[in-house]
């Protein structure tokens, strides 16, 4: 679970970046 939980907040953070930088 902890693998799964890391992916999806690196996918966060990475979809937060690219909103930001919009």
């Amino acid at each position: 679970i902890a693998e799964l939980n890391d992916e999806n907040w690196r996918k966060g953070l990475r979809v937060r970046l690219l909103l930001r930088r919009s």
